[in-house]
């Protein structure tokens, strides 16, 4: 039987870097031992919002304040996935440890990024959205997010 899987996940950045969180190395999880924006799956009413903080919380043990809903995207190999924008503050930035899921966390410049071994979806985004990460890494969100939907939809 398949269960249809949605969930949420967090574009967040410091000082012109990107977070992402090395998965777990389990044999009963999806691409483990992979990096991954911090997110997941929904658990029973929540709202996507709901389950970014839950689950940004379980990875990253800080409960981020700043979100911004950018848009859902799906690649030809992942589910339906809700995509926020994460600001972390200085104090939450200090306050980043790992929590109960993920082996550790680290931000990347996007050069960086390009060499690491990617969850699929991940992959599908930065390959298919070069030129709209390049403008989030230098804070541009207003381009993004006007243009999301252009550029996700291609997916």
């Amino acid at each position: 039987m398949y269960i249809f899987y949605v969930g949420a996940k967090a574009l967040t950045f410091y000082n012109n870097k990107i977070l992402l969180v090395l998965r777990d190395n389990f044999a009963y999880i999806d691409e483990p031992n992979k990096w991954s924006l911090p997110g997941g799956g929904m658990e029973n009413s929540e709202t996507f919002e709901e389950t970014l903080k839950r689950e940004f919380y379980e990875e990253l043990s800080v409960m981020p304040k700043h979100l911004l809903f950018l848009t859902e995207y799906n690649s030809p190999h992942t589910e339906p996935m809700a995509l926020f924008i994460v600001t972390l503050n200085k104090n939450e930035f200090e306050h980043l440890k790992l929590g109960k899921e993920g082996q550790k966390f680290k931000f990347f410049s996007l050069e960086e990024v390009e060499k690491l071994d990617l969850v699929i979806g991940l992959k599908d985004l930065l390959s298919h959205q070069k030129y709209a990460f390049k403008k989030l890494f230098k804070k541009d969100y207003k381009y993004f997010v006007n243009t999301a939907n252009l550029y996700l939809d291609k997916l």
